[in-house]
């Protein structure tokens, strides 16, 4: 072998270890907090495993669980929903899930449109979120269009994001690839009550305009429902927001309430539905008990997603035929597997 040959196969052989171990690096170091559960949504699952999509932040993670349709009528969902998702982020996280499955309905959390982190977001949201997609076309223009030009970098290479992780890394970090896949629905809520009574009184019908860029992407959800043949529905959750403005100042726009207002206007121009239950109506259509059924001042518990849960599940069953439909066919596949079971 020539002295030049050997150098080339030197390079390739430095490379390939290189690629390797950079690799490996990037396993051990990721924050690992969505991961499991995220690639789990929207690639372990077999394709086209349900019938409903949730995607959204926090409130929407903790507010709604599929466990609750898939046991009374056979309606299977995800959550997609992470903490301090930004509203373009979850439009990317669900086109990322609509490549395998393709829902009767997709439930889409709105309240990060009243976010003043804009137009990026908080970077260690933005990573809980996107670092789980696989690289792609669709994740290239996530982080183009979500990531300060500052930190792109760190997106597409994670491991620029991490290198600090060294003296933070656990046992965890390195067993959580030998552990069992992820075997939940997305759900995550918790069982603490508020204990206090909502503040937030100023119910008035003003509305106020969006922030800037929401209509544009409320606009490519509608346009998204239309291409890909789901029902959209635009969903707020129980949240006092006097409290919630207090508590987190800076982080919310002022007139919340009357920008959701503008949502409600919205939906009835594109003749899409929205269900804002943080109304006095809906909270009391719910017989929602806001010391009791709230983990703090902007999340329910699991006493308060149960009520949310139910009530989204006996409305999709009363206007989408085909869930109606979904249902029926488990009912009639149950009812035959209990004769089954039962004959001599």
């Amino acid at each position: 072998m020539t002295i030049r040959k050997k150098r080339v196969r030197n390079i390739v052989l430095f490379l390939l270890c290189f690629l390797v171990l950079f690799l490996l690096l990037n396993a051990l170091l990721y924050n690992k907090t969505n991961m499991s559960r995220l690639q789990m949504g929207l690639y372990e699952s077999p394709e086209n495993s349900y019938d409903v999509l949730y995607v959204g932040g926090s409130h929407m993670n903790g507010a709604i669980d599929p466990g609750i349709p898939l046991e009374s009528h056979g309606i299977t969902g995800f959550n997609y929903a992470t903490g301090g998702q930004e509203f373009k982020v979850t439009y990317y996280i669900l086109k990322e899930a609509l490549k395998r499955h393709s829902p009767k309905v997709v439930a889409l959390d709105v309240f990060y449109i009243v976010s003043q982190r804009l137009p990026y977001g908080q970077d260690g949201h933005n990573h809980n979120a996107l670092d789980s997609l696989h690289m792609s076309a669709n994740k290239a223009e996530a982080i183009e269009a979500c990531i300060d030009p500052k930190a792109r970098a760190s997106f597409y290479f994670p491991f620029l994001a991490y290198h600090n992780r060294w003296s933070n890394i656990t046992l965890e970090d390195i067993t959580f690839y030998f552990e069992p896949p992820y075997d939940g629905l997305g759900f995550g809520a918790g069982v603490a009550k508020y204990g206090k009574p909502m503040v937030f009184d100023d119910w008035n019908d003003v509305c106020a305009p969006f922030p800037p860029e929401m209509e544009e992407y409320l606009d490519r959800f509608v346009a998204l429902a239309e291409e890909e043949g789901f029902e959209l529905v635009l969903m707020n959750f129980p949240c006092d927001y006097t409290t919630m403005l207090q508590d987190e100042p800076g982080l919310w726009e002022e007139n919340t309430h009357e920008i959701m207002n503008q949502v409600a206007a919205y939906a009835q121009e594109k003749g899409i539905v929205f269900l804002d239950f943080n109304t006095p109506e809906m909270l009391e259509a719910l017989q929602f008990d806001f010391p009791n059924d709230m983990r703090n001042a902007s999340h329910v518990n699991n006493r308060g997603a149960k009520k949310i849960t139910e009530y989204f599940c006996n409305y999709m069953l009363e206007h989408y035929p085909q869930i109606k439909e979904k249902a029926e066919e488990a009912a009639a596949s149950s009812a035959s597997s209990v004769a089954v079971t039962a004959s001599p």
